[in-house]
């Protein structure tokens, strides 16, 4: 329902706040009631330039999953076919968590169709992907128990580490993924708590909409040092790597490494194992702001790399305001889990890698719009 959509946005910029309208019924006639609305509010001045900023922000949304449906080559009925069965195929996994739009405050079918986006219109992937995304719960307690951006270490995460998804789209129509360290100190430095922030920050994407083609990776080495890779527990972080892939799928692009300097190649040497071949030939090393700026464009590059867009540090406070908007529904979600008494057939956990989930493939008519 795109007025729905924008009712959504309308009074979540009313009120300062996240606002997600789950689902909408009618009482007799015409009337929409309700059935569940959250939002977290605050008083804030609603003005005409605010209105019509939204509608063009909403006709841009528009346009850019457009751009994603055709890349994909999806159309409005087979989506809405393929979230139907995905919802059907879940019903009958008995590890599976019933997910409650009323509980958890999500619109099922929005959050379903973004996943399927997410995994570049694959029923197979999306199974493979929604298996691994409710079982990496219990696969890594100790990145998705205690998501709370309220907690004192996410409060000194925000202030050493920024960690943001810029706003804007690049031309090609990717999304920009940034990281920055705000300080060469290492002391306060939790490379656990930002990877739970990157977690939370997918999962904001799967709720907010997906109109994006990949992402594009920025990785700024100014304040790295050496001290802070010894930080990083190597095989730990790996496996997050493998299962976060899975479970939270976003197809990385490219990874661009701007302000580089002499720890640089003991940066590529430790992250490499990392990453994947393909991936690993995707990463880009600029030592010009200017040309880098050129690369995803003046309007999305943060000005302080050479572009025009808004600061690292002012995108860093927008996510953790965002995150914050959204703790609620990081503590709710916590539920959203497997239960591994309940799943047919085995599963080896030991390796990330070698986890085998039930899944068959299934064929689907090919749609032309």
């Amino acid at each position: 329902m795109k007025w729905q959509t924008f009712l959504s946005e309308l009074i979540g910029r009313v009120f300062q706040t996240s606002c997600i309208i789950c689902s909408v019924k009618t009482n007799g006639g015409n009337q929409p009631r309700f059935q569940y609305l959250c939002c977290r509010a605050s008083w804030a001045p609603l003005t005409f330039k605010t209105v019509i900023n939204m509608k063009e922000r909403s006709e841009v949304c528009r346009a850019n999953k457009q751009r994603v449906y055709k890349e994909y080559g999806m159309t409005p009925n087979s989506i809405s076919q393929d979230v139907e069965s995905i919802k059907h195929w879940l019903m009958k996994q008995p590890h599976l968590p019933k997910i409650q739009p009323e509980q958890l405050s999500i619109r099922v079918d929005d959050w379903l169709e973004n996943y399927l986006i997410a995994c570049k219109n694959s029923m197979e992937k999306v199974k493979e992907g929604l298996d691994m995304y409710f079982t990496s719960k219990i696969l890594l307690p100790d990145v998705f128990t205690n998501r709370d951006p309220l907690l004192p270490a996410f409060e000194q995460s925000f202030k050493v580490m920024s960690l943001a998804l810029i706003p804007e789209l690049t031309e090609d129509g990717r999304k920009v993924l940034l990281f920055s360290h705000n300080t060469p100190s290492v002391d306060e430095f939790e490379p656990l708590v930002m990877i739970k922030r990157i977690s939370m920050m997918l999962d904001v994407l799967l709720l907010e909409g997906i109109d994006f083609l990949g992402l594009e990776v920025v990785v700024d080495c100014k304040n790295v040092c050496f001290s802070h890779l010894a930080r990083y527990n190597l095989p730990f972080t790996k496996k997050v790597f493998d299962i976060c892939m899975k479970g939270l799928p976003q197809r990385i692009h490219r990874i661009h490494v701007v302000n580089p300097h002499a720890t640089l190649e003991a940066c590529m040497a430790f992250f490499k194992p990392l990453l994947s071949r393909k991936l690993a030939d995707r990463y880009f090393v600029h030592n010009d702001l200017s040309k880098f700026a050129k690369t995803l464009g003046p309007g999305v590059t943060p000005n302080d790399l050479g572009g025009e867009g808004q600061s690292i540090e002012s995108l860093n406070r927008l996510w953790q305001k965002k995150l914050i908007d959204y703790r609620d529904w990081f503590d709710m979600s916590n539920s959203m889990r497997s239960d591994e008494s309940k799943r047919i057939g085995k599963c080896r956990y030991e390796n990330s890698s070698e986890a085998c989930f039930g899944n068959q493939g299934s064929f689907r008519k090919i749609e032309v719009d």
